[in-house]
């Protein structure tokens, strides 16, 4: 320190008081050697060039042999032509064909990519389907692909049409183009099944099922929305979606016009009541949210999907959107919302809305075996499967369940004691031919609200795809450890002819073949196929006894019901009890 010291002074000495020459030299010289001992010279790391599609820029530990994961980078990721020193450049994975039949992610990163932050990404959301006529070349809502040859939209989008004039897309982004990389697929339908009790006068059950006439071929751009088999109601703290291409662009068929997306906020029952009002809005049936966009930028008929868990791209269906409370676009000042309302996808009944379903019970192990049939007052139909084995002293039936464990129902269930079981007398076990037990009760059960018989069906005529059938139970789990809180499910049913029956050995003299929307297994052996009638549509009728399936999770969960042999049932009811 002190030899610096030194030679600052000598400087500044020779500048003051030396010759001015040499004070200048030796300045010349020591300001060299002073700026040599300070400056740095820096040198900009080259840059790595990154080009093409689906290269981008990522840490190294985030490329594994060549490929990133496009849902590990934000959505709509920053691709640049070159990169950092410190990054690599990598491709995007490509889609596996391996994942095409499972349920169906949002994909972040895919391309082309939407010009706008409301614009969707080619192929993020693949449960996206659009609803078309034929006869006008019109577009008239959207839909939902949830297996490979059902869509579900909104009741009011399809009633009043033709089947054979109705069309559905799947795949589409653009409007209008051919830039996507992978084709749309347009597929006719087979039948229409609107919900049970739809209403055009009434915002409850606006669903309808589509029926394929052939399969979509599924693709990273065309997949299945799963549905949510926990039957839980969105929340406000859930990250939810829906979709479509909006009011404008389905009217005019708007060339170039790109799907859009929103983010959904749940809203309270009360906040929805409030925003919709109560004839828009059914606390009971329905659910609702806001969005910052406007309504109508997305289509009815459309998804409300919802993350199955936090930062997971794994959406399941929590609703259909059906209304709203207007074209806008949101206000810049204060708090005004567009809000959309839902329609959940049902898989509970409601307390009594199938008050023909039994529960078969063994008293000595405190046990549920199966699912019955209510025919008359003293007749508990089932599967001979179901009873098989058992001493009639030790089997109950139960009538008037809903939730298990509980006493919410309001009207209590009835446990009756058995007389005697007759099987048919061509039942053999494990056989779907003839798999049928009638249980003469020791009592008559006290017909109410939420017990009462189911008729049969003396048509005997067989459901069509285009009839609307049902079936029901609370499932093997809930049956196995007696679930506390199993409220009993219900699902729609469609009937499959025998070349489209995809379980072997089905016989269509002995059975009947339906695909149902809900796994096999949330549903009981020993329950009834039942159909609407056609005379009178408020009414059901027997048509089966539900005996065997293609297994618990089967992506076409299918199931097969057993005949009725209606003079050998009548027979029974027309005997007189003894006793």
């Amino acid at each position: 320190m002190r030899i610096h010291k030194n030679l600052v002074l000598l400087l500044l000495v020779f500048v003051f008081s030396g010759s001015f020459v040499k004070a200048d030299e030796e300045i010349e010289v020591n300001v060299t050697l002073s700026t040599e001992a300070t400056t740095t010279t820096t040198t900009e790391a080259p840059k790595i060039p990154c080009v093409g599609k689906g290269k981008v820029c990522v840490e190294p530990n985030q490329c594994q042999k060549g490929f990133v994961d496009g849902n590990s980078l934000t959505r709509s990721y920053n691709y640049t032509k070159e990169c950092n020193a410190t990054h690599v450049c990598c491709e995007v994975k490509p889609f596996d064909p391996k994942n095409a039949d499972k349920c169906a992610i949002r994909n972040l990163n895919t391309f082309p990519q939407g010009p706008l932050p409301l614009n969707a990404n080619f192929a993020e959301f693949p449960w996206q389907a659009m609803i078309l006529r034929e006869s006008t070349k019109s577009l008239l809502c959207g839909g939902i692909i949830i297996k490979k040859n059902f869509v579900l939209t909104a009741g009011d989008c399809v009633a009043g049409i033709k089947t054979i004039d109705i069309l559905t897309k799947g795949g589409e982004w653009k409007l209008g183009s051919d830039k996507e990389g992978k084709d749309f697929q347009l597929v006719r339908l087979k039948s229409i099944s609107l919900h049970p009790e739809f209403n055009f006068t009434k915002v409850a059950h606006n669903l309808a099922i589509l029926h394929l006439e052939r399969d979509y071929k599924f693709d990273q751009h065309i997949q299945q929305l799963c549905l949510d088999e926990t039957d839980t109601p969105p929340t406000e703290y859930d990250y939810c979606v829906t979709t479509g291409w909006g009011q404008e662009a389905l009217k005019i068929h708007k060339r170039d016009a790109i799907e859009y997306f929103t983010n959904v906020t749940i809203l309270s029952q009360q906040n929805c009541t409030n925003d919709a009002g109560k004839k828009s809005f059914n606390p009971d049936v329905n659910i609702c949210g806001r969005t910052s966009a406007n309504a109508c930028n997305f289509d009815f008929g459309s998804a409300l999907a919802c993350q199955t868990r936090k930062d997971s791209q794994e959406f399941v269906l929590k609703g259909i959107y059906t209304h709203n409370t207007g074209c806008f676009e949101p206000t810049k000042y204060g708090y005004k919302q567009p809000t959309l309302v839902f329609r959940p996808l049902p898989i509970n009944a409601n307390f009594a809305e199938f008050p023909w379903q039994a529960m078969i019970l063994k008293e000595s192990t405190k046990s549920l075996l199966c699912g019955g049939i209510i025919i008359s007052k003293n007749l508990v139909l089932t599967s001979g499967d179901c009873v098989q084995g058992q001493k009639a002293i030790d089997v109950l039936t139960k009538g008037g369940e809903w939730k298990l464990g509980s006493d919410e129902e309001g009207i209590d269930y009835e446990i009756v004691r058995l007389n005697k079981i007759s099987f048919h007398p061509y039942y053999s076990v494990g056989e779907v031919a003839y798999n049928l037990a009638l249980l003469h009760t020791e009592r008559d059960y006290p017909f109410n609200l939420h017990i009462q018989p189911l008729c049969l069906d003396e048509t005997f005529t067989e459901p069509g795809p285009a009839e609307i059938c049902v079936t029901t139970g609370w499932g093997k789990e809930a049956l196995a450890l007696h679930l506390k809180d199993a409220i009993e499910h219900f699902t729609t049913l469609s009937a499959l002819d025998n070349e489209t029956c995809p379980i072997k050995d089905f016989d269509p003299d002995y059975a009947i073949c339906a695909y149902s929307q809900l796994d096999a297994c949330q549903l009981d052996f020993g329950s009834a196929l039942a159909c609407q009638d056609p005379r009178d549509p408020q009414k059901y009728v027997l048509k089966g006894v539900y005996t065997q399936n293609n297994g618990c999770n089967s992506r076409y969960p299918t199931l097969l019901f057993t005949k009725l042999d209606i003079e050998w049932i009548k027979n029974a009811i027309n005997k007189p009890r003894r006793g």
